[in-house]
Formats: structure tokens, C-alpha cells, sequence
């Protein structure tokens, strides 16, 4: 009687801890959504990089939370969180700039359900495309430099300019030194004499020819 008592409390302790989980379980929404994240990559212009895509969804209605989501580049995060809410199940956003010769690249989200202490996280692994192909590189005109400019060398014999000689100053023979007295009273008074002679010729002569008359 005793054994069978014991087995019927146990079995009641069973059933009622069952209770409890199960009523814990469906009292905590977080715990009800279905979600995942998946993210897709495609060519930006330049053929460099690339741009990350992606779409967290709840695979249920009327889910509601908050939403953050980072990208690991190699590892590391890249670029800035991109946050917000849920809205009719979905969150999506872009990651731009994505390198292409990155070895690895991830996305993860976390999603804080309503009524729920601690998020949950999701991650999705991108492929990076291959096929980017960058604008052609047209060089610049190749232009040949323009030859110097020099001054053509000037043949001909060099104008040379004669040294200016002085003529020779020839002086004639040096004139005797004058002795004795001046000359010039003598030739005043020579002058004198012939031209009171020819006066007195020429006064005979008239009178001569009015006596012949």
C-alpha cells in the first residue's frame, strides 16, 4: 500500500514539473520564433569591391524585436552595425565596399525578441563573386617633347674691330728763333714811301698833259 502511495506521488511530481516546463515554454515567445538570416553578394561599380545584401526573417507572424546586424571581413568586423526593427517579419540592409580578394566573409545577426533577456544570433556565410570586372584603363596620349630651341651657330669670320690708332701728329721743322727788332715798322713805313712816289708819278703826269694843251 505504501509502495503503490510512493509511486502515485512521483508520477504526480513527474506530470506536474511537465506542467511547468510546458507552460514556461509557451509563456516565453522568443522561445516560439522560427528565423534565419541569409545574405547574398553582387559586383559594385569599379570592379573592386562588392556589396553585401542581406535579409534576416521570422519564419512566423507577427514576430517582434529588435534587430542588429555586423559583417566579419577575414574575421574582423567591418564597416557599421546596421540596426532596427522587425517589420512584417523582416529586416534588410547592405554592407558596402566588401574587398574582393577577402578570404572570408560573414554575416551575423542578433535578434532580441520581445519579453526575452538575452538575443539570439544567427550567421550566414557569403560567397564573393568572381566574375567583377573592372573599367578599362585608358592611358593618357603620349606626347614627344618638343626639341629645345637653340640659337643656330653663326658662321663667318668674327667681326673683330680694329684697334683705333692715333695718326702720327707730323710736325714740321721747328722755325728759326727771331733775333734782332720787329719787321713791321719797316714794312709800314716801305709801303709808305712806294705810295707817296706813285702819288707824286701820277700828279706830274696830269699836269704835264693840261700844259700841253
Amino acid at each position: 500500500m505504501i509502495t503503490r502511495r510512493r509511486r502515485l506521488g512521483a508520477a504526480a511530481a513527474v506530470a506536474a514539473l511537465g506542467s511547468l516546463l510546458l507552460a514556461t515554454m509557451l509563456a516565453s515567445p522568443a522561445l516560439a520564433w522560427e528565423w534565419g538570416v541569409s545574405a547574398e553578394a553582387v559586383c559594385e561599380e569599379g570592379g573592386t569591391t562588392a556589396r553585401v545584401d542581406f535579409i534576416v526573417q521570422s519564419h512566423e507572424e507577427g514576430a517582434e524585436g529588435d534587430v542588429a546586424v555586423v559583417a566579419l571581413v577575414d574575421g574582423q568586423p567591418f564597416g557599421e552595425p546596421v540596426t532596427g526593427k522587425l517589420e512584417n517579419d523582416t529586416f534588410k540592409g547592405s554592407f558596402t565596399g566588401v574587398p574582393l580578394d577577402a578570404k572570408s566573409v560573414k554575416v551575423k545577426a542578433f535578434v532580441q525578441w520581445k519579453g526575452q533577456h538575452k538575443p539570439e544570433q544567427r550567421k550566414a556565410d557569403v560567397e564573393l563573386p568572381k566574375d567583377c570586372e573592372a573599367p578599362p584603363t585608358t592611358a593618357p596620349p603620349t606626347t614627344a617633347p618638343a626639341p629645345p630651341t637653340t640659337a643656330p651657330p653663326t658662321t663667318g669670320a668674327p667681326t673683330t674691330v680694329p684697334p683705333t690708332t692715333e695718326a702720327p701728329t707730323t710736325t714740321e721743322g721747328e722755325a728759326l728763333p727771331f733775333t734782332g727788332a720787329s719787321s713791321g715798322p719797316l714794312l709800314l713805313a716801305a709801303l709808305a714811301l712806294v705810295g707817296g712816289g706813285l702819288a707824286i708819278l701820277w700828279a706830274s703826269r696830269l699836269r704835264g698833259r693840261h700844259e700841253a694843251r
